[in-house]
């Protein structure tokens, strides 16, 4: 574990947290609660994840929220947790609430038509296994390419979404191991934003995440709690610390579920 903000005193945080009546802990899925996977549906996560974080839900205080790039109903079947949590899908577009309601917000018919024109390409060019179409928006993955194809094809495919993007509310993406189209008025960032405007005050929090499209998380909580991030490989990051999968991860959530306020029985 590497403190990358001087400001940052875990010490303190973890007290905060222990005399908290609230607190937040919130978790992007793949790269960080899962290792990569070049095959999509079986990243599963790391086999201690689903019980630490079940006991999280039903022993604490902790408000627990995913957030991820993918649809809620992928996540949910691969996190495959007893108890049920919340879930920001497709970068913030999907929220599932805790009780089991779902609120997705409607594209505009530009930005389907985007969509459209986008898949087609994809099959055109013979690149559907490497398509993944989510809520609102759609992805090519180069992830266990060589490097040789990947980078003409990822420069090939930048440039015809590009055009396609004019005169709509969407927005190309890079994220680790591929590209993609998504509104420009959802991120994760955005999503942690609507989750802390809830409260009055801001409760100890954290989010952690591992790739590109979380930095916007972490600019978010940024001077509020806690950006963490979760990588093997250190990249410059708005993150306040820096821990390293799997060892530090589970230390971290065990930390949390040992620190947080204990629901009353």
């Amino acid at each position: 574990m590497k403190i990358l903000n001087k400001k940052v005193d875990l010490d303190r945080f973890w007290k905060d947290l222990s005399c908290s009546d609230s607190s937040i802990l919130f978790l992007d899925y793949d790269g960080t609660l899962a290792p990569f996977t070049v095959e999509r549906d079986e990243a599963l996560p790391y086999p201690w994840v689903p019980g630490l974080l079940n006991e999280i839900i039903k022993k604490t205080i902790s408000r627990l929220v995913i957030i991820s790039g993918r649809d809620v109903t992928v996540v949910q079947k691969l996190l495959h947790m007893d108890n049920p949590v919340e879930i920001w899908g497709c970068h913030g577009r999907q929220h599932l609430f805790q009780n089991g309601e779902m609120e997705s917000e409607i594209l505009p018919r530009a930005d389907r038509k985007v969509l459209s024109n986008a898949h087609e390409w994809i099959e055109d060019h013979g690149l559907s296994d490497n398509m993944e179409e989510k809520s609102g928006c759609i992805a090519l993955h180069f992830r266990g390419m060589k490097a040789s194809r990947a980078g003409p094809l990822e420069k090939q495919a930048s440039r015809a979404f590009e055009a396609m993007l004019p005169g709509s509310g969407m927005a190309l993406e890079k994220f680790d191991g591929g590209i993609e189209i998504r509104s420009s008025n959802t991120d994760k960032g955005k999503a942690v934003e609507k989750v802390l405007s809830e409260y009055e005050a801001v409760p100890p929090c954290a989010y952690l995440g591992d790739d590109l499209t979380d930095e916007d998380a972490f600019k978010a909580i940024k001077g509020k709690g806690l950006g963490i991030l979760v990588r093997e490989d250190f990249r410059p990051t708005m993150a306040d610390v820096w821990i390293k999968p799997p060892e530090e991860l589970k230390m971290f959530l065990t930390q949390w579920r040992d620190n947080a306020r204990r629901k009353r029985q």
